[in-house]
Order: structure tokens, then C-alpha cells, then sequence
């Protein structure tokens, strides 16, 4: 039964160590992608190369690109810290097994 706690306590470090290594990868894939994003505001819908500015309704605005950047910061960092309590819990149950007296 000892035995199972250890190895639950360990599979949901392990969890919780994926999940922040998830949360890395996902803040990669944002800041590779505002630029692009960013770079939509001032395109028009005929010509995604021109430098004129965009007709209403053609792309997104600076403040919707803003706001969706700005939800997704948000979101990684909750996702980030809900990662890293879920690998200190498992953390946690495999030092209440050792009876390290840290549980």
C-alpha cells in the first residue's frame, strides 16, 4: 500500500511537471505569433502587403489584438501556477510517506 502512495505521489509530480512544461511550450508558440498578429492591424483586405491603413471591419484592431494577447498571458499564468501547485501536491504525498515531518 506504501508502495502505491510513492508511486501516485510520483505520477502526479510527473503530471504536474508536463503541465509546466506544456505552459513553456504555449508561451513560445505566443510571443512567436504577436508579430504576425500585430502585423494584421495595418493590412487591408485586398492587399495584406500594403502599408495603408485598414479599412473598418477589413482585420482586427491594435486594442482586439492587445486584449487577446493580453487573455492569453493571463491564462498561461494561471495555467502555470495550477502546474506548479499540482507537482508540489505530488511532492507533498511522497514526503508525507517518508515521514520527512515537510507534508
Amino acid at each position: 500500500m506504501a508502495t502505491l502512495r510513492v508511486a501516485v505521489g510520483l505520477l502526479v509530480f510527473v503530471v504536474g511537471i508536463a503541465l509546466i512544461v506544456f505552459v513553456f511550450v504555449q508561451a513560445y508558440n505566443l510571443f512567436d505569433t504577436v508579430d504576425d498578429e500585430i502585423a494584421k492591424v495595418g493590412a487591408t483586405a485586398d492587399n495584406p502587403d500594403s502599408d495603408d491603413q485598414a479599412m473598418p471591419g477589413s482585420g482586427p484592431t491594435l486594442g482586439q489584438v492587445a486584449v487577446g494577447v493580453g487573455l492569453r498571458i493571463g491564462l498561461l499564468i494561471a495555467l502555470g501556477f495550477l502546474a506548479g501547485l499540482v507537482s508540489t501536491q505530488g511532492v507533498r504525498m511522497i514526503a508525507a510517506h517518508r515521514g520527512s515531518g515537510r507534508a
